[in-house]
């Protein structure tokens, strides 16, 4: 016979145990530079990954670490665009035109 305390656990094990695939997930996800390397940490196909991000609604738990690496890129992209821009004033002449070449390339002046 089924009782209420037998299906209070059952539910109680699935839960801890969604909770577990989830966690997982989101680790396998924030460690690895692409999703086919998360889904190879997690010894699932690509497409099991990509159903489970829907399942879950994992996107939601992803879009913080999803706009602080965009926010860390556009930092990152500010810097390196100051840094060629210094290099217009380097003594070494080498160094200088292959910044100025550089810096013309990236905005489209051929």
């Amino acid at each position: 016979m089924v009782t209420s305390e037998c299906v209070e656990k059952d539910d109680k094990t699935l839960q801890s145990s969604q909770a577990q695939v989830v966690a997982e997930t989101v680790a396998a996800i924030v460690v690895s530079k692409t999703l086919t390397e998360a889904a190879q940490i997690l010894r699932i196909s690509r497409s099991a990954l990509y159903d489970r991000i829907h399942k879950y609604n994992l996107k939601t738990v992803l879009d913080p670490f999803i706009e602080q690496a965009f926010y860390s890129l556009k930092m990152g992209s500010i810097k390196a665009a100051e840094e060629l821009v210094h290099q217009l004033d380097n003594s070494n002449v080498h160094i200088r035109t292959e910044a100025a070449k550089e810096i013309l390339d990236r905005v489209g002046v051929r």
